[in-house]
């Protein structure tokens, strides 16, 4: 092991511990039980101004699990959505990989180097955006809680800036780690020729990017068409205040604002920075000759 190696494990180490220690200060922050049952029946605390949760609340009591109740719906509803997300990418990715595969392999010997990486690339994303989506909702409904707690401003902003923080750790420390084992994998294969080596590589960061193309419309589509949907019908037709949870579009709003905003961001984060890595290896060997 050299020098380079050593100072990439350790960045790669530094990155999933950080991401671990910060998600667990997240997690420590305990959402309400839902009580089987609750629904979202109205409440005498909730008025038009405050919304259905109220403006502070006991965690223990109703409002409290009615928090959970929404929190929960939210949840499901992304978990839903992000798997009928990835299996269409998934058959868009095959589909390509098959066809990358017949088009290399007609001129060059590089078609399952090259088919490999692209697949790792993809689900690398496919990974870090499932992981981003769930530290969003945990920590998304563990800030609802601080913030309506008695916390401070100070310590709900801190509980989100973790949060966030514990994804932004997470999926440059993944990325790097597979990026670099497939870099050593292609080395060994093509037994140290640099031009394929590099070429071959170049596929790892197209296969995050479809991926990410995928969350970024597919959840952005969505959720401007739930926004759209719960203004409308909510506002306008019912009369409801500004996301209000009773109205269905409203949790639609959120599923899709935790899926394009964050898995989207997520493997959109993947793909910029593995393009960018891919991207300075090739031209450095092309102008190495």
């Amino acid at each position: 092991m050299n020098a380079f190696d050593l100072a990439l494990g350790t960045t790669v180490a530094v990155g999933v511990i950080a991401s671990v220690v910060l998600g667990a200060t997240v997690l420590k922050v305990e959402v309400p039980e839902y009580a089987e049952g609750e629904g979202l029946r109205p409440s005498e605390h909730a008025t038009e101004a405050t919304g259905l949760l109220g403006a502070r609340y006991n965690t223990n009591g109703l409002l409290g699990m009615r928090l959970s109740y929404v929190y929960r719906l939210i949840q499901s509803g992304t978990s839903s959505f992000l798997w009928e997300l990835y299996v269409t990418a998934l058959v868009g990715v095959l589909l390509l990989a098959v066809t990358f595969f017949f088009i290399l392999s007609s001129s060059t010997d590089d078609g399952i180097c090259t088919v490999g990486a692209y697949l790792v690339g993809a689900l690398t994303s496919i990974a870090v955006g499932w992981i981003g989506m769930k530290v969003s909702t945990w920590s998304g409904a563990r800030c609802a809680v601080q913030a309506n707690a008695g916390a401070t401003v100070e310590d709900a902003y801190l509980l989100a800036l973790r949060g966030g923080a514990a994804i932004g750790f997470m999926a440059p420390a993944v990325g790097i780690a597979t990026l670099y084992s497939t870099a050593l994998v292609l080395h060994y294969v093509y037994k140290g020729q640099v031009l394929p080596w590099a070429h071959s590589l170049s596929a790892w960061g197209l296969g995050a990017a479809t991926v990410g193309l995928f969350g970024r419309l597919a959840g952005g589509i969505f959720t401007k068409s739930a926004d759209l949907a719960a203004d409308l019908s909510g506002k306008l037709i019912h009369d409801l205040p500004e996301d209000d949870p009773r109205n269905p579009a409203v949790i639609a709003d959120n599923v899709g604002d935790n899926v394009g905003d964050v898995a989207g961001n997520a493997a959109d984060l993947i793909s910029s920075f593995g393009n960018a890595t891919v991207a300075a290896v090739v031209l450095g060997v092309q102008q190495s000759g």
